[in-house]
């Protein structure tokens, strides 16, 4: 949280910026630096009488500058600056228009990142869950009592993969009669309360 990156722009300073990748000190003198301190919008309409404002090298005709905060889950993750070759650029309905897609983006910025987070507790807990020395497996009551964990020690038990077992149910691996069984111990479990 010391820095906000420049991770997504366009045209080719855009992607000169990108590669650097081009970086500025969050709570520095700069519009950025600015918004992504104080989680609050910023507009220069004449970059000129900014005293925020700092003059990118890349980006030397720039003359109007409007930077919002993105914020997810009350926390900023960032900032939607645009910039122009005009004084006065930005209306207040341009800045409205922006700041709609600025939440939408901060939203899709903030599910991906927990998606991913997600994905990589679930890589570690069954990792661990397939070192453990006993068997250990997993259904889905509400998809009818499919499998969805299946350890190592599990596989050994019953000579049979986890690629073989996941997302089918007792009655497609075994007989009738012993998937009758352990369908009936599963829901007096589940009816129980005891897991």
């Amino acid at each position: 949280r010391m820095w906000a990156v420049v991770t997504a722009s366009t045209g080719e300073v855009g992607k000169i910026m990108v590669q650097r990748p081009h970086r500025l000190a969050v709570g520095s003198n700069s519009i950025v630096g600015y918004v992504t301190a104080n989680a609050k919008p910023r507009i220069a309409l004449d970059v000129g009488d900014d005293a925020v404002h700092i003059k990118n090298p890349l980006l030397p005709d720039t003359r109007s500058e409007l930077a919002l905060p993105l914020i997810a889950r009350s926390m900023v993750i960032g900032a939607l600056d645009v910039q122009s070759t005009e004084v006065n650029a930005f209306s207040d309905e341009d800045i409205d228009t922006l700041q709609i897609m600025a939440d939408q983006l901060a939203n899709a910025i903030e599910n991906a990142r927990l998606f991913q987070s997600a994905q990589t507790s679930r890589i570690f807990l069954q990792s661990i869950i397939n070192v453990l020395p006993v068997g250990v497996f997993a259904k889905n009551v509400k998809n009818d009592y499919r499998f969805s964990i299946w350890n190592a020690k599990m596989e050994e038990f019953f000579a049979a993969k986890s690629a073989d077992v996941l997302n089918k149910n007792d009655y497609d691996i075994f007989a009738k009669e012993e998937a009758d069984i352990y369908r009936q111990t599963d829901i007096e479990v589940i009816s129980n309360g005891q897991m």
